[in-house]
């Protein structure tokens, strides 16, 4: 027998995956995957087929056993009904009340989830006709597939039964398993607890795996919950297979459980493992996992992810922060605390040695002192929140300890503890002040939700605590050997002028941003970490500009010379293509267009992109003028590929400031640093940038400036009373600055020959108003405002000398195209102007934001024709020998492609299209 698995999604591989999972553990090994492609319909075969869509599967596998053959001698054909909820369901539903039990009648079968067909129906021609009418598929089956088969075969009478072993389930959704050691008070407990409740709201269905009996009060049971407490290690990972045969599930979310346990369930899926504390308190044999063992590390805060990095190289690691749902907590008002007579202190925390609970009689007593010594007539009390389970040594010997300190201090009689018998909710009302003074810690929930009821924190900068503490006016961090008067002086400065951090926290510390982001992350192992062979381009849009150009030529030039590659738009409408985008589509390169950022959320934006690289796996990632923080997103999640960033200059490090001013809620990235660590290098266009670059994003940096392909020698036949021309060619936008280069050439006009200054481009989207504010201060002068340009070419022919004033400026095509066409160039000293314009050699450079210094240079080469005609030839070699496509092209292709090298006649020239920078 056979297995044929149709409507194949390939922007979401794991449907595909699961649907083989189950058929390879049903026992069959002849498995075809089509597409529906009318190229290649599947062959008729005598045997016994069993038709499953993609993404289906059979709920008992392990007990699959196929329809015995028809008593009658006729064809048969069986199916299962889906049991999961949705239009499937629902139209087999309506066929079974409408037939009963006697199908065999019926005129045509809902849509095909999975149905058999013993060898006398497939050799009849009934899968070919089922075949051609399913739906879901890339393109219909042409009919001729039907004619393969004599027409008596396809009208025989035949069997059609409803047999339950086919049974199946079939989600788009992915499926994963929340499996953690137990489901007991704690913070990783209820961390798990919350994923399985919320990742369904966020595209993923969940179900809950217990491994253990917990050692404290159990959280709420969650339906469907799989208890596996008292099985061998063995036995639970073989009850574990089953379970993930059963509930059809793509991707293991382990929390808690040791190494040798990852190591069998990674057998059975891929795993991603949340470390929820520091090193100190790592399950054990975590620091031993190997490159196979898990397929993502994800820590609890960023502190913890530094610490798997450097412990474990070798695997992936992503940070997702804990969340709690902060609505479940009141805050008191300020009339409440208003005429106090007592501040009560609370810690919650259960008895462990890294809660150092032992202090905390000695913080209360001092804070009783400093309270004395500040003449306030205010009595402290603690209030101690957490459970002891007396099964539990460690939080016995804790608890011991706390109260002999308790005593010899004498102050047991102010010290509270609920035993775990009172919500937390209940006593965050009544307390002003949250401590903690724990040794280490992941991310503390007690002090997310401390922090939502509205109580100040001092604590010690343990763990990720830090990263709770940024920019929140609420936390004050002490260290880790902070005295018990140290405290004391925070406790009652938070006290006497509290202020409420629970905005901030949040921002960035809500259950449901926790899912979502575990949800991304799971879909991205489920995905599986493939490298492809397409090198991918992601940039804003295609639009007018040079860096837009540049883009262009590249990937064109990839293009043709066999190198797959893609580009992703951030910014176009899918059905209004700019200029540029046809003109790239015209020369064959694909172009990836979603929604553009704006008009949906950019997570969901990126999410299509990276659907779309699941179809067409990456070789390479580069970013090429995109939005921070969709570079952000995209970096965070492809950490199985190379990827690279190409600073256009200046520019590059305003946005990033600007994003990181306020970063993305809820996304552990909060300077460039951080940023730049999820990179494999930054690309930037002149040399002298590399070192801000470096210092900016701490990762290694390449400079490879723009390359244009060199046109033809110009020879300039001007007739003698022609006036003397100076042009420039630039978007009308305020940051190129046009309005320096009327008032440098308005300074210089009394001392130029007869003249005129030309300048090309049209207002950029936006600066329509800027243009026309700069076409009117222009009256009176010789200025001829020259609009859309498309043949550069002619205007460079047409000029005398090339001038170009652009703040800030990286690496700008509009002056190498006039160098290359033997123009000398008069520039403004800003970016990377000094790497092309050789001073003296090949044009004059000035300062910036000067205009006598700028006219000055135009008065001196208007006076000196051979000076201009030495300096236009050298800069044509000048760019010739620097600033080719050729360099540009080898380059970029050292870098993000290492496949087959280009033969010579692809890099001749003729090989790289001709953009222009300026319009596409």
């Amino acid at each position: 027998m056979r297995a044929l698995i149709f409507a194949v999604d390939p922007r979401k591989p794991w449907l595909l995956e699961r649907t083989q999972r189950s058929l390879r553990a049903a026992g069959m090994e002849d498995i075809t995957i089509w597409e529906g492609d009318v190229e290649t319909p599947p062959h008729p075969s005598a045997k016994a087929t069993l038709l499953i869509r993609s993404g289906a599967w059979l709920r008992k596998p392990l007990k699959f056993a196929a329809p015995p053959a028809s008593g009658t001698g006729k064809p048969l054909v069986a199916f299962g009904f889906p049991v999961c909820s949705g239009a499937p369901r629902e139209a087999w539903q309506v066929f079974f009340q409408k037939h009963g039990g006697d199908f065999s009648h019926s005129a045509q079968l809902p849509p095909c989830i999975c149905e058999w067909y013993d060898e006398h129906a497939a050799r009849a021609g009934l899968l070919a006709e089922r075949l051609a009418g399913l739906e879901g598929l890339a393109r219909p089956v042409p009919s001729r597939a039907k004619r393969l088969l004599p027409t008596r075969w396809r009208r025989q009478p035949h069997r059609l039964i409803h047999w339950s072993v086919l049974d199946c389930g079939h989600d788009g959704n992915l499926r994963a398993l929340e499996v953690v050691t137990s489901l007991q008070h704690g913070g990783a407990e209820r961390i798990a607890w919350e994923l399985n409740r919320l990742l369904p709201h966020h595209g993923v269905s969940s179900r809950m795996v217990v491994l253990g009996s917990p050692l404290r009060q159990e959280l709420p049971r969650p339906a469907s919950m799989v208890d596996l407490a008292g099985l061998s290690r063995e036995r639970r990972a073989a009850a574990l297979e089953e379970t993930t045969l059963d509930y059809g599930a793509d991707v293991l979310h382990g929390h808690l459980i040791d190494a040798e346990d990852t190591r069998l369930f990674s057998k059975i899926l891929p795993v991603a493992l949340t470390i929820h504390n520091a090193q100190q308190a790592w399950p054990e044999g975590t620091q031993g996992l190997r490159k196979n063992d898990c397929a993502l590390l994800i820590a609890c805060a960023q502190m913890v992810e530094r610490e798997l990095k450097e412990t474990l190289p070798h695997l992936p690691v992503r940070t997702v922060w804990n969340g709690i749902d902060p609505h479940r907590f009141a805050v008191r008002g300020s009339n409440e605390r208003s005429a106090q007579e007592t501040l009560t202190l609370v810690c919650v925390a259960n008895p462990r040695h890294q809660k150092r609970l032992h202090l905390l009689p000695g913080i209360l007593k001092a804070t009783q002192a400093e309270l004395l010594q500040r003449c306030l007539a205010i009595k402290a009390r603690l209030i101690l929140a957490g459970e002891a389970s007396p099964r539990s040594p460690q939080a016995l010997e804790c608890m011991a300890q706390l109260h002999e300190e308790s005593e010899r201090l004498g102050v047991s009689d102010d010290i509270n503890f609920t035993r775990g018998e009172r919500p937390v909710e209940e006593v965050l009302t009544e307390s002003d002040v949250m401590i903690s003074c724990s040794a280490y810690e992941g991310l503390s929930l007690a002090h997310l939700e401390g922090l939502a009821a509205g109580l100040p924190l001092v604590t010690t900068d343990a763990g990720g605590t830090a990263e709770l503490a940024w920019r929140n006016p609420a936390v004050t961090l002490l260290p880790l050997d902070a005295m018990a008067r140290d405290y004391a002086k925070a406790i009652a400065n938070a006290f006497l002028h509290p202020k409420s951090g629970r905005v901030e926290m949040e921002r960035d510390f809500s259950a449901h941003a926790m899912a979502r982001r575990t949800a991304a992350l799971l879909q991205r192992v489920a995905s599986g970490h493939r490298r492809g062979d397409t090198v991918w381009f992601i940039t804003n849009n295609l639009s007018t500009g040079g860096a837009q150009s540049s883009l262009k030529r590249l990937t064109a030039a990839f293009h043709r010379q066999g190198i797959p590659v893609r580009v992703a738009l951030l910014q176009e409408y899918p059905g209004h293509p700019t200029p540029g985008r046809l003109e790239l589509m015209r020369e064959g390169v694909p172009v990836h267009v979603p929604s553009p950022v704006g008009t949906m959320d950019t997570a969901e934006v990126i999410a299509d992109i990276l659907a779309e690289m699941d179809a067409d796996p990456p070789h390479s990632v580069c970013f090429w003028n995109a939005i921070p923080a969709c570079k952000l997103l995209l970096a965070d999640a492809l950490w199985y590929v190379s990827v690279f960033d190409v600073s256009p200059g200046e520019m590059y490090y305003t946005s990033l400031d600007r994003c990181f001013e306020h970063p993305p809620a809820a996304l552990p990235y909060r300077s460039a640093a951080e940023y730049g660590a999820r990179l494999t290098k930054i690309i930037v266009k002149y040399a002298a940038e590399s070192s801000r670059a470096s210092a900016a994003l701490g990762t290694s940096v390449k400079s490879i400036p723009n390359g244009i392909a060199l046109p033809p020698v110009l020879h300039r036949d001007r007739e003698p009373a022609a006036p003397f021309r100076i042009g420039t060619a630039a978007r009308l936008s305020p940051q190129k600055r046009i309005e320096d280069l009327v008032e440098a050439f308005r300074v210089a006009l009394p001392d130029l020959p007869p003249c005129e200054l030309l300048i090309a481009g049209e207002a950029e989207t936006g600066s329509e108003a800027y243009a026309e504010d700069l076409k009117s201060s222009t009256t009176g002068l010789p200025v001829r405002w020259l609009g859309e340009h498309r043949d550069l070419r002619d205007f460079h022919a047409s000029l005398d000398l090339f001038a170009m004033i652009s703040e800030p400026a990286g690496c700008p095509n509009a002056s190498l195209e006039a160098m290359a066409s033997g123009l000398p160039v008069v520039a403004t000293d800003v970016g990377g102007a000094s790497e092309q314009v050789l001073n003296g050699a090949t044009g004059l450079l000035v300062p910036p934001r000067n205009a006598r210094a700028f006219a000055a240079a135009l008065v001196d080469l208007a006076r000196s024709p051979g000076l201009r005609e030495s300096m236009g030839r050298a800069a044509r070699l000048h760019v010739e020998e620097h600033f080719s496509m050729e360099r540009m092209v080898a380059a970029y292709r050292a870098l993000l492609w290492d496949g087959p090298q280009v033969g010579e006649s692809a890099l001749a020239a003729g090989a790289f299209p001709v953009f222009s920078s300026l319009h596409p």
